[in-house]
């Protein structure tokens, strides 16, 4: 068989069925020149807005703009020549200009003992949307969750409220970095009297933004360590002895001269 012709598609009626689907179904053809389309169905019309005699013929590639993800396409481009599956997602343009994230998923496929691509395409856009609204969101409470509150010009205050983690501490000095690029304060209260849960790297923890303060040429300064916390200190041999130390924030300000 030399053609992907009208006779093969009307005599499929995995074809007739699929040409139904709201998902963007591509067909193509890797025994010609640049891997053409030799099909689409009316899903991917609907969701492109290319008909079938615009696409037909061409490369998928004209749904893209300038700004290609090159890594994902080189891989795809590696999976066809391997006959393999492969899935990815790209930004791709309707015929109207209109951006919308493409789900891509490729397959080699067997008819009349040829070689074709199917490609299944999936509008994700709303998805993505969802996903970026939820990561800023995500980024907005970490930025809340490890607030650095100025007291002076050369003291600030770092309240930790809940539980502190190896993951939170990774936000604190995340958050300390950013900070200190920008403000620098002689001295940190990192107050832990609102603290909840922890786990046993908390000491490590608070030992290691010791020494990240000391390199940016600041003071950690440790307020309401509760028994248990000392305690975890004890166990993994780790003297308070390095640190400053107070009961309340307000007892160590009164320490340093501010009422």
């Amino acid at each position: 068989m030399d053609e992907f012709n009208d006779d093969v598609l009307e005599n499929s009626l995995i074809l007739k069925a699929i040409d139904h689907s709201k998902v963007g179904l591509v067909i193509t053809d890797p025994n010609k020149e640049d891997n053409p389309i030799v099909y689409v169905n009316r899903g991917f019309t609907d969701v492109t807005g290319y008909t079938y005699e615009e696409s037909v013929g061409y490369n998928c590639r004209f749904l893209q703009g300038e700004n290609r993800d090159e890594r994902a396409i080189e891989n795809m481009k590696r999976a066809v020549a391997a006959r393999e599956e492969y899935v990815l997602e790209l930004e791709n343009f309707k015929k109207d200009g209109t951006p919308f994230w493409n789900e891509i998923y490729i397959e080699p496929i067997y008819m009349e003992n040829r070689l074709y691509f199917l490609g299944v395409q999936r509008d994700i856009t709303r998805q993505k949307k969802y996903e970026d609204d939820l990561d800023r969101s995500e980024r907005q409470v970490d930025r809340l969750s490890t607030p650095i509150v100025p007291i002076t010009e050369k003291i600030s205050v770092l309240p930790v409220i809940g539980d502190l983690s190896y993951e939170r501490f990774e936000m604190i000095f995340h958050k300390i970095s950013e900070t200190y690029g920008n403000i620098h304060y002689e001295k940190l209260i990192l107050d832990l009297s609102g603290m909840d849960e922890y786990d046993e790297q908390v000491a490590d923890g608070i030992m290691n933004l010791h020494h990240l303060l000391r390199l940016l040429g600041s003071e950690l300064i440790v307020t309401g360590i509760r028994p248990e916390l000392s305690m975890a200190f004890t166990s993994q041999n780790i003297s308070l002895s390095y640190l400053r130390t107070a009961a309340t924030v307000k007892e160590m300000l009164q320490e340093l001269g501010i009422s």
